[in-house]
């Protein structure tokens, strides 16, 4: 497998050959990228677009302009995130340590790949996102100091990232850092994020607020949650009569 770096030209290698997925299976799925392992590289994953973009309400319905959105999401998004890799790749450390490694391109049976740095935990497991973090239980105060500083980061960085949640913002337990793993470069038609710094700030700074919010939602609902089993138990035990605190018979 040869990994190439992103030429204005067809994304092939130098001998012209595909890395063929069709006997794979992905090890994770986004809203509109499947992420598969490359086994001659564990340290690397292997992204690429799903056959179909995300569905968006008439524009999915109207077979022309789905057909045309079909074409603008295979082909614009992946050329203006390598664009904006390859532009804030010199902007420092910080960056480094918030932002996955781009490490090139392969052609495959499902289209142009982009070959990325895995951000995995200290068992070789791929990393947790923020939102896995929390429904698991592993949200603690070290990974919500490292949250405020990747968004401390992510405000005040040049980067453009139009589409951050909590399901591609990933820890590493390496460096103790949130790492960006997906959004990043303008996907819209007309890339005004990309044009005025002052409109991509304001955005990075609506979408700080967005994610602390859901985060906190996040984890309130899952301490609900809990809260809720344990009251649905004591419920459950007063009707057969079992204190379930301390296992005892309730009188009368």
């Amino acid at each position: 497998m040869t990994i190439l770096e992103f030429s204005s030209g067809d994304f092939q290698d130098g001998m012209g050959q595909t890395l063929s997925l069709t006997r794979q299976s992905p090890l994770a799925e986004g809203r509109s990228r499947l992420v598969y392992a490359l086994s001659e590289r564990p340290s690397l994953l292997l992204k690429v677009q799903k056959p179909e973009p995300p569905h968006r309400g008439f524009l999915s319905t109207w077979r022309v302009l789905a057909s045309i959105r079909k074409y603008y999401k295979r082909i614009v998004p992946i050329r203006r995130e390598i664009a904006e890799y390859r532009r804030v790749s010199d902007e420092g450390e910080a960056t480094r340590r918030h932002l996955q490694q781009f490490e090139g391109l392969v052609q495959t049976s499902q289209g142009a790949g982009l070959v990325v740095a895995a951000v995995r935990t200290a068992d070789g497991r791929l990393g947790q996102t923020l939102g896995q973090s929390i429904s698991a239980g592993t949200y603690d105060a070290r990974r919500h100091a490292a949250l405020l500083e990747f968004l401390n980061w992510f405000v005040a960085s040049k980067v453009v990232a139009a589409d951050v949640h909590l399901n591609n913002i990933v820890y590493d337990e390496t460096s103790g850092s949130m790492v960006l793993v997906d959004g990043i470069g303008d996907k819209t038609l007309i890339p005004l994020r990309s044009w005025s710094q002052r409109i991509n700030r304001s955005n990075k700074q609506r979408l700080a607020k967005t994610i602390k919010a859901n985060v906190a939602l996040a984890f309130l609902n899952r301490q609900l949650g809990k809260n809720i089993v344990a009251i649905v138990l004591i419920g459950l035990g007063a009707l057969v009569g079992v204190d379930m605190m301390d296992g005892r018979l309730i009188d009368g």
